[in-house]
């Protein structure tokens, strides 16, 4: 790579590791591109050189952390077979979450900022597509495995009731008073996408194709 190119990516990646700090501990409104090259101590115009307003990079922070956490969910997950490809990626995703709880609390925000912002809802809908797309692709296989075959309908629900599980534990863990560790805690909802996948399994049919 060229060495201004990889000056050029380092100083972006700065920019949008800062923001994502001040934006879940100050809020979108009040994180100005003024307070992000402050922290990263380079100047205010480098900041906008990169980006032109801070809800662009907010925008760019969210979607930048985003694909970090796909591409190490999937390199996870690729180790893996049948349910236990869908479990290590849920794992995956429980350990940079409550690693980083920077990290949820932006995403969090771009959640909320969705419903009256068609660039943030716009993020948000690319987010949850590509999440339930992905464990759906697990889900397939994990049926396939077994021999049996569920509408794609059920697979759908399937992925968007894993996202809607992760999303509202994540919020538990943030946002009430408990003692429980993060480690102990991703275990605990993993017993219970285990359970759920059993039950999703229990439930369907026997593949046509499957061998007697």
């Amino acid at each position: 790579m060229d060495v201004k190119l990889k000056k050029s990516e380092k100083t972006r990646k700065k920019i949008l590791e800062v923001a994502m700090k001040l934006f879940a501990t100050q809020g979108v409104d009040k994180t100005t591109t003024r307070k992000i090259a402050q922290k990263a101590r380079i100047s205010t115009g480098l900041v906008n050189h990169y980006f032109p307003k801070s809800e662009v990079i907010f925008l760019e922070a969210v979607r930048y952390v985003f694909e970090d956490f796909k591409t190490k969910t999937r390199s996870e997950a690729r180790e893996h077979v049948g349910a236990e490809k869908i479990i290590q990626a849920l794992k995956k995703n429980y350990e940079l979450f409550l690693g980083n709880p920077f990290h949820y609390r932006c995403f969090a925000t771009s959640y909320a900022y969705g419903a009256i912002n068609k660039k943030f809802k716009d993020l948000h809908t690319y987010i949850f597509n590509s999440f339930t797309g992905t464990i759906g692709k697990y889900a397939e296989e994990y049926l396939k495995l077994n021999g049996v075959v569920r509408t794609k309908d059920d697979i759908h629900d399937l992925a968007v009731g894993i996202l809607e599980e992760l999303d509202g534990s994540l919020l538990f863990f943030f946002f009430t008073d408990h003692k429980l560790s993060a480690k102990v805690y991703t275990e605990i909802r993993l017993t219970r996408l285990r359970k759920k996948l059993e039950h999703f399994l229990s439930e369907a049919k026997p593949s046509q194709n499957r061998r007697p």
